[in-house]
């Protein structure tokens, strides 16, 4: 259904596609929505049916239900959601594929401890770098000021009298286990290096203790001794 309406709905202008839906959604018997999704889980297919880890797998004979969670998983983690993958094709049932998800984004996701502690330490963060860098000269800067082309950071400050972000901070996690993160400082610890390259001071600050020795030995075995990249504590 999706492959037959899929180069039917490209060759419509932006503003003709939802009448398109309907159009082919009644040619199909089916709702608008259900054809949204199935198009949307066919471009997942013709992305992943190709790489290595579900290549070979027969995901478009699988319940489209099952097919979304496993496009949600693979959002985070890629060898889990082909081992789901390849589950669901020898006949999981679709609730069997949303618990083993649900598990495995609380287990893995960045934001296993919910969205609404990821934003509250981010406030404590900013509000914690507001008072302590004023002591420096350090003004807070709105991200609503800023161009569109600055890297992210989740809070930028600027030295008074100076028209450049100077200083950046970003928060790791916050995790609910140490192995979430051991498994994603490479990903922190690069992303600082790449923002030292533009600004000169980045602040890197996490809510778990052990971890932070483990990044600073990261930068002393890579050689980044600068001086440019703060590491600390920050409790949530």
């Amino acid at each position: 259904m999706a492959a037959t309406a899929k180069p039917e709905l490209a060759k419509l202008s932006h503003g003709r596609r939802e009448e398109g839906f309907r159009t082919l959604a009644e040619r199909a018997e089916v709702s608008p929505q259900t054809l949204r999704r199935a198009v949307a889980m066919l471009n997942f297919v013709e992305k992943v049916e190709v790489s290595p880890l579900m290549s070979g797998l027969n995901l478009r004979a699988v319940p489209l239900a099952g097919l979304e969670h496993i496009k949600k998983w693979n959002g985070y983690d890629a060898k889990g959601a082909a081992s789901a993958a390849a589950n669901l094709v020898r006949g999981a049932s679709v609730e069997a594929i949303a618990a083993a998800e649900s598990e495995a984004r609380a287990r893995l996701s960045p934001t296993l401890r919910g969205r609404a502690l990821t934003v509250e330490y981010r406030r404590i963060l900013t509000e914690y770098l507001s008072g302590t860098l004023s002591l420096d000269g350090y003004s807070f800067l709105k991200s609503k000021r800023l161009p569109w082309y600055y890297p992210s950071a989740d809070c930028r400050f600027i030295r008074e009298n100076d028209k450049h972000v100077s200083l950046v901070a970003i928060a790791m996690g916050p995790y609910e286990t140490e192995a979430a993160y051991k498994r994603t400082l490479n990903y922190w610890m690069v992303r600082c290096v790449g923002l030292s390259r533009i600004y000169d001071k980045v602040i890197l600050v996490a809510p778990d203790v052990k971890i932070i020795e483990v990044a600073k030995n990261w930068l002393k075995e890579n050689g980044i001794i600068d001086g440019k990249i703060d590491i600390f504590y920050l409790e949530p």
